[in-house]
């Protein structure tokens, strides 16, 4: 079998379409030098919007309980002591932390997840997600506001269609492309700072999701804000979180980028991964893959934020 190993700015291993590969690594660095049964409520039920490093959390029924975690799908919710609607929460530091309504607190039926995400953007390249859908949008501007985000910050979103690279880098408290560019849950970008910051993003999580992964090159990752394996055979008897992206195609190529290395762990699926459990992601973490095969990879995702 094949191990996990780095690949460096000026190699790409992978499967079909290696130079192409090499081309969008190369052109990137360039640029850089320059449980039970639960029943679901409406997710109109909870709302969270952010001013700043605060977010306001509401909701309309006096008497819905409003319960937090700290980590989807293993810790257990407690209820927010004495909490009320509106609700602020300081989110601007470290961590995250999401939150949902036991309505009427009678532990059978809740609301959707709203909460935040801060994401450590260390200097140079990180591959980002953003896993909560933010009010008012999810545009580089709204996400990576420029009073929060280091100046002279570059996001780079890879156009499959294109095979390359788009880029908007904040100077002067200016986008350089406007900062309308998407960076949806599901979707994932490189971003580059010369000085290290914290990316906090705040808002809805998607509970229902599909990821189309298209032939070729693309950036994406997992909707919900879980760490975890991408395709774990062995979960969770392993300890690991499957994120369930289910089994990938013959001789798949993932690539993870590795800040401290400056370069890419790379994982291939051959019935079984190179290296076990394969990729395992952070929360606010997308990756690199190659899709091949007769069409599109669906993954899709239906999540149960129910008791405990």
């Amino acid at each position: 079998m094949l191990k996990a190993h780095l690949i460096n700015r000026s190699r790409a291993a992978g499967l079909g379409g290696k130079l192409l590969l090499r081309n969008v690594f190369g052109l990137l660095m360039a640029l850089a030098s320059t449980a039970g049964t639960i029943s679901q409520a409406s997710a109109a039920s909870l709302t969270i919007t952010r001013s700043g490093c605060v977010a306001t959390i509401t909701w309309t029924n006096a008497a819905d309980v409003l319960e937090t975690n700290s980590t989807l799908g293993r810790a257990t919710w407690a209820p927010v002591t004495g909490a009320s609607s509106p609700f602020s929460v300081s989110v601007c530091s470290t961590g995250l932390n999401f939150y949902r309504l036991n309505l009427r607190g009678g532990g059978t039926n809740y609301s959707d997840n709203v909460g935040y995400i801060n994401v450590a953007v260390p200097r140079g390249f990180t591959l980002i997600a953003n896993q909560v859908n933010n009010l008012p949008d999810n545009t580089i501007k709204s996400l990576f506001p420029v009073g929060k985000t280091a100046d002279l910050t570059v996001v780079y979103k890879f156009d499959n269609n294109l095979g390359g690279f788009s880029s908007d880098q904040i100077a002067d408290g200016t986008w350089s492309a406007g900062g309308g560019a998407t960076l949806n849950p599901g979707e994932g970008a490189f971003i580059f700072t010369m000085v290290p910051f914290t990316a906090t993003f705040v808002g809805e999580v998607k509970l229902s999701s599909t990821v189309s992964v298209p032939l070729g090159f693309s950036i994406v990752s997992s909707v919900i804000p879980q760490e975890g394996a991408l395709y774990d055979i062995a979960a969770p008897g392993d300890g690991n979180i499957d994120l369930q992206y289910g089994v990938p195609t013959a001789q798949q190529p993932f690539y993870q980028f590795n800040n401290g290395l400056g370069g890419y762990i790379s994982y291939q699926f051959s019935g079984s991964w190179s290296s076990q459990p394969g990729p395992v992601l952070k929360v606010g973490e997308s990756f690199f893959t190659f899709g091949s095969g007769a069409g599109p990879h669906t993954w899709t995702r239906h999540f149960v934020v129910g008791p405990p």
